[in-house]
């Protein structure tokens, strides 16, 4: 008789389904199972491969199973939906999870930790908080201006709502409308309240987590989002596995590696901007080690503020953000990405210059989504090396012969200058000013003595000759 192999296992709340196969693929048990049957089921089975939907009570049970010496794949739901034959029952659903979890280019969503569970669980209690306390304030605000009362917006004028809702006449504001206004008043502090406390949680898991710490350095991601990255994107764990079983020191295998894609370069460009894994990654996945990603590309794709590709016939077209992988990490980029494109707008350092730039060319909405990008790239660098954040100093000189940043005497030296004047010679290209721009450039270069330099070309200088040879 053949060994079980596989268990495709259909979760709910009472009631479970398992369906066993073999290595061919051949059915060999359909079973129905109470919720209190579920772990001295598997307890009694030889060691297999259970797959699970990536759905409510997946990773409690993935965790279990794993003690008893299996090894627990946990499938997205969105890759188990082909698989489905015809109609819907929980024997039908567990067929497909096993028929899913058996293919070898499948990809599965990783087990969380308990303590990842728990980070995570003060983020969405958080996320939850804050939506109620914005309905809130809308209904609050609304209702106050059906009597004449117009506040402003925003959380910080909150005093003033107190005092319109607590000094207003009578006449003006009846009692009878008072006192549910006063009620969400109670209600909005009753909320800050909690998020104080929760915050004070987070802050204090963060003061003893070191990559947590070095997260916090990057600008536009604070301490909201370095807990929780942190609670989305950590690595894995290298603890013995705790089942007292010998079964439990059986290798396991791994099943979460992505295959590298290879990039085809577009319009001259050579720069990875099409293949970048956007819709390969159904919403609500997590993944815990980002060295699984080839690089910051890849999980900046993850999140999903990359361009969707859309192509066929040979054509190739970029359409908006593919908004896959975990939305509350994508938020939280493109809010801290938002508040950091205020404090770009007149600083001279490199990503400073290279924001002014883009900005020059794209919109306000389209440069945030885009720094977004650049800043997931730069914590996966960080979550990957294990480094603290290293912003590029002022005297330092960028990579690729880009020019320099600032001088020691606090004024922008010539790379940044030229770098500047590239910028705005693009922009002028576009308004028809280059003329103007470039005789105003001439005579400013004349009179600090360098006649007859240009500001720096996109094109290619030839080499002197000898292979690695430095650029004149």
């Amino acid at each position: 008789m053949s060994e079980i192999s596989i268990v495709g296992l259909d979760l709910a709340k009472q009631v479970f389904q398992v369906h066993a196969a073999d290595e061919a693929g051949r059915c060999l048990l359909r079973k129905q199972l109470k919720r209190r049957e579920v772990l001295s089921f598997f307890a009694g089975l030889a060691p297999c491969v259970v797959a699970m939907e990536a759905c409510g009570s997946a990773h409690y049970f993935a965790r279990e199973i794993a003690k008893l010496g299996h090894e627990a794949r946990l499938v997205p739901p969105a890759y188990v939906k082909p698989y489905v034959k015809r109609g819907k029952s929980d024997r039908i659903d567990a067929e497909a999870i096993c028929e899913a979890a058996g293919r070898p280019t499948m990809r599965f969503v990783p087990v969380k930790t308990v303590e990842q569970q728990s980070l995570a669980t003060l983020h969405r209690c958080r996320d939850l908080l804050v939506k109620n306390r914005t309905m809130l304030v809308n209904a609050l605000r609304a209702h106050l201006a059906e009597f004449g009362f117009v506040a402003a917006k925003g959380i910080g004028k909150l005093p003033e709502w107190i005092e319109i809702v607590s000094e207003a006449p009578a006449e003006a504001l009846p009692e009878m409308a008072r006192a549910p206004l006063s009620g969400f008043l109670d209600a909005i502090a009753l909320i800050n309240r909690r998020l104080d406390d929760i915050e004070k949680r987070l802050r204090a898991w963060h003061k003893g987590n070191a990559q947590s710490k070095r997260l916090e350095t990057i600008p536009g991601v604070g301490l909201i989002g370095a807990t929780a990255l942190c609670a989305l994107v950590q690595p894995k764990a290298s603890s013995p596995p705790t089942a007292t079983s010998a079964r439990a020191n059986l290798p396991r295998i791994s099943c979460t590696r992505f295959n590298s894609l290879r990039v085809r370069p577009i319009r001259g460009k050579s720069r990875a901007r099409l293949r970048r894994m956007g819709r390969d990654f159904p919403r609500g996945v997590l993944v815990p080690d980002p060295k699984l990603f080839k690089n910051g590309r890849h999980f900046a794709a993850w999140i999903g503020i990359t361009p969707r590709l859309d192509g066929t016939g040979g054509k190739i077209r970029l359409g908006r953000i593919s908004k896959a992988g975990d939305g509350v990490l994508r938020r939280l980029f493109v809010l801290g990405a938002t508040a950091l494109l205020h404090t770009l707008k007149n600083k001279a350092t490199p990503l400073a210059l290279w924001m002014q730039g883009l900005l020059a060319r794209r919109s306000k909405r389209a440069a945030a989504v885009a720094l977004a990008n650049k800043l997931a790239r730069i914590a996966w660098a960080i979550m990957a090396s294990g480094e603290a954040f290293k912003p590029l100093s002022g005297g330092a000189t960028r990579k690729r012969g880009r020019g320099k940043g600032m001088s020691g005497s606090g004024l922008p030296n010539d790379g940044a200058v030229l770098s500047a004047l590239n910028i705005a010679f693009r922009a002028a290209d576009r308004g028809g000013l280059r003329p103007m721009l470039t005789a105003a450039a001439r005579g400013a270069l004349q009179s600090s003595g360098r006649d007859g330099e240009t500001p720096p070309s996109r094109t290619k200088k030839p080499h002197d000759g000898a292979a690695g040879g430095v650029r004149r």
